[in-house]
């Protein structure tokens, strides 16, 4: 019963399973979007020590809510062992920054997960600032990644440094 309400919410508040056999995170996801104020500050440290899907359940809490307080567990999963958990929270913090949530600490993190090696976490980045590319935070991000080994966060970084005239296609 727990698999399909699941599946029968998510679409409806904006949230794909990630791991379907994993509900923990994605419950806490799915109640935190329906009513913020029910979710405790024990559920969200327990999904900091849980598996990685919790993790990144946790970044996409955290992003949704925007708590100042809150922010330096957002800073800490930038630093989890898991690449997966850092590039979920690159992609959280880019985002927070290109919605123009720029806590000094979240911004350095994001300019600072933007020359970490591998693409997952470049990536990340790419997706969180997407929808913000005029933004300062894109284009200081973009000049990092213009160089970036994977093609496509090279591709990402020109379209925002070099705009088409005409317009998307």
């Amino acid at each position: 019963m727990r698999r399909s309400a699941c599946r029968a919410l998510s679409p409806a508040i904006g949230i794909v399973l990630i791991a379907p056999a994993d509900f923990h995170g994605s419950l806490l996801e799915m109640l935190d979007a329906l009513s913020p104020e029910g979710l405790a500050d024990t559920e969200l440290w327990t999904l900091m020590g849980g598996q990685r899907s919790q993790r990144q359940s946790l970044a996409r809490i955290l992003q949704r809510r925007k708590i100042d307080e809150e922010t330096g567990m957002m800073i800490a999963l930038k630093h989890d062992r898991d690449v997966m958990v850092r590039g979920t929270a690159a992609q959280c913090l880019a985002a927070w920054a290109g919605e123009g949530y720029t806590y000094p600490s979240s911004v350095r993190a994001t300019e600072t997960l933007a020359t970490e090696p591998g693409t997952q976490v470049a990536l990340g980045i790419t997706y969180g600032v997407a929808a913000y590319p005029d933004t300062a935070i894109a284009i200081a991000i973009a000049t990092t990644l213009v160089e970036h080994p994977s093609s496509r966060v090279r591709r990402w970084a020109r379209s925002v440094l070099e705009p088409d005239p005409t317009g998307p296609s």
